[in-house]
């Protein structure tokens, strides 16, 4: 049913996918959804983090493609449409590989420590789902993405450089 949820979403927007639409494409009866996601929230949930784990295998440093991804838009609209309808396991701690990944990337290609790889990783991620979900009201389209990209790379080296520089 995942699988099935997901290649929908490459299709439609999430509000317009109902559960009888996933059960049908995965051949199952949509009673299924509830009984083993209890409902589409859950459904979509395992969607998201099954797409995240996905998306964050498959970053590469630094980002080589003008533009962002569309896996990664799939992802912010999946990831928008989960929090306007209260997903429970993005409240608190969860789960959050797509971070995990950049941060990784951060500490491997520019030896930051890993307190402000975090940091750095997370205003990344926020500035991509910035410029999916509101690109027109802050003013950027999406191929500007990789100047921002290559702005916060030399932020980071920057910050590199003065950390290790003698004081």
């Amino acid at each position: 049913m995942v699988d099935a949820a997901i290649a929908l979403l490459s299709e439609f927007p999430p509000e317009q996918i109902t559960t009888r639409d996933v059960a049908d494409r995965a051949g199952h009866h949509h009673r299924f959804v509830s009984a083993w996601f209890d409902g589409k929230v859950g459904l979509f949930q395992a969607a998201f983090d099954q797409l995240g784990n996905e998306v964050a295998r498959s970053l590469v440093f630094p980002p080589t493609r003008d533009g962002i991804n569309p896996e990664v838009v799939r992802l912010v609209h999946l990831l928008n449409w989960l929090v306007a309808h209260g997903s429970p396991s993005l409240v608190g701690p969860h789960s959050t590989p797509l971070i995990d990944r950049v941060e990784q990337l951060y500490i491997d290609q520019l030896g930051i420590s890993v307190e402000h790889a975090r940091l750095f990783a997370q205003r990344i991620v926020a500035s991509a789902i910035s410029m999916v979900l509101f690109a027109g009201a802050i003013g950027v389209q999406p191929a500007d993405l990789q100047r921002h990209i290559a702005f916060e790379l030399r932020l980071a080296r920057l910050f590199t450089a003065d950390q290790t520089a003698p004081a």
